[in-house]
């Protein structure tokens, strides 16, 4: 999982948001001229905002971390089917890579928490568009969301694998998204799925590159503290080397953004 709430600091990414939201203003408010544009199969959201939003994720999906790259489509978060008068809002627009934004997962799939329940999202009009101010999605959007306080992973070691669960019991709404967009994108592999047999091999080298981490974390852990015991007359040249050669190790496996992060 990844945080991308970052994203909407980048000035330079909000005044393209901004500028593509006034060019196609019209769209927004005009379901007549939105049915005719929807027509002709454009998708002008990917010519603007998608190598963007692919390097703001470096690269990898943030719900599942598969790679990702030109020939994934901008998913929006609400989808279209739903909610035609947000399909030229850049707010509403979340990097997925195919699997993810395709049918057997989320594609047009929008369950929100109405009343203490799950429910199917329906279609909003533009009429009561300010109701989606008091809407609760149940999936994880990590435009908007923290998943450090949705998900936490457990390790289990014998099977050289973790999985993903809701971290907030206390919490219904927040322990129901967390449960949903496990269950909705099946992030721990609990369903074989013939157009996707690689989510098991995924989370098994996800747990390899976590586990490469922490025991360079503890490489360099255990350097820092023979550093602090040698006296500063001493030369700490080699210590100093080796810290090094341990940050650059930790540094090299984060860069693959695999495991839980933000």
């Amino acid at each position: 999982m990844k945080d991308l709430k970052f994203i909407y600091e980048n000035k330079e990414f909000v005044t393209k948001g901004e500028n593509f939201n006034k060019e196609f203003n019209e769209f927004s408010i005009d379901e007549i001229k939105y049915n005719e544009l929807k027509k002709r199969k454009e998708s002008p959201w990917n010519k603007w905002f998608k190598d963007d939003l692919i390097k703001f994720t470096d690269d990898t999906c943030p719900i599942c971390e598969r790679i990702i790259d030109r020939t994934n489509p901008v998913d929006h978060f609400r989808p279209r089917k739903l909610y035609w008068w947000l399909t030229f809002n850049y707010k509403n627009y979340i990097p997925l890579c195919t699997l993810c934004n395709s049918s057997i997962y989320k594609h047009a799939n929008f369950p929100l928490y109405i009343n203490n329940k799950i429910v199917k999202g329906t279609k909003v009009s533009l009429k009561n568009k300010k109701a989606i101010i008091e809407e609760k999605p149940l999936l994880f959007n990590p435009t908007t969301d923290n998943p450090l306080e949705l998900f936490k992973i457990v390790f289990l070691s014998k099977a050289k694998k973790f999985t993903i669960e809701p971290l907030n019991k206390k919490d219904e709404y927040l322990f129901l998204k967390a449960k949903t967009t496990i269950s909705t994108f099946n992030l721990n592999g609990d369903i074989k799925i013939k157009r996707d047999r690689s989510r098991n091999i995924l989370i098994l080298r996800i747990y390899n590159n976590i586990v490469e981490l922490a025991k360079s974390k503890i490489k360099y852990d255990k350097s820092k503290e023979i550093y602090n015991l040698i006296p500063i007359h001493r030369n700490r040249n080699i210590f100093e080397n080796n810290k090094k050669v341990f940050l650059q190790q930790i540094e090299r496996v984060e860069e693959l953004k695999y495991g839980l992060t933000s």
